[in-house]
């Protein structure tokens, strides 16, 4: 749900295309919107500077609301984490729940931050470690 507002590095989706050696696409992930894709690739090509940024949600890039998860439906996800979502039943009933109800995605929101916020701060390393980059394993 938070990937309705913020924006990402071409480095954080640019796995859902498959480049060749002068650059051109050679496959890209068939659950995208062919537009939405090409113009993703125009804004980050092969030799995408890595400070490109590109917003998560296409319709309201700065407004937390649902609209990311209509997105995700019609092909403009921006994040393969996200696209898979729609290949399992039990996940793809609550993408499609939350796209077509506001309402029930913020109540989703509000019960899941709470629950998130309970966890605790880790106080020392021997609680587990804090990523120095939150995509990789230390």
């Amino acid at each position: 749900g938070a990937h309705t507002v913020g924006v990402a590095h071409c480095t954080a989706f640019n796995d859902r295309f498959t480049f060749g050696g002068n650059g051109t696409v050679i496959s890209q992930d068939p659950t995208m919107d062919p537009a939405y894709a090409a113009q993703l690739v125009q804004r980050c090509p092969a030799s995408a500077n890595t400070n490109t940024l590109i917003v998560n949600d296409l319709k309201t890039p700065t407004v937390f609301d649902n609209a990311y998860y209509q997105n995700v439906q019609a092909g403009y996800g921006l994040f393969h984490s996200d696209a898979v979502l729609l290949s399992d039943s039990r996940t793809a009933a609550l993408l499609r729940s939350f796209g077509a109800s506001q309402d029930a995605f913020f109540a989703a929101w509000a019960k899941s931050f709470t629950k998130l916020s309970l966890i605790g701060v880790k106080t020392s390393p021997s609680q587990g470690q804090v990523r120095k980059k939150c995509n990789l394993r230390n």
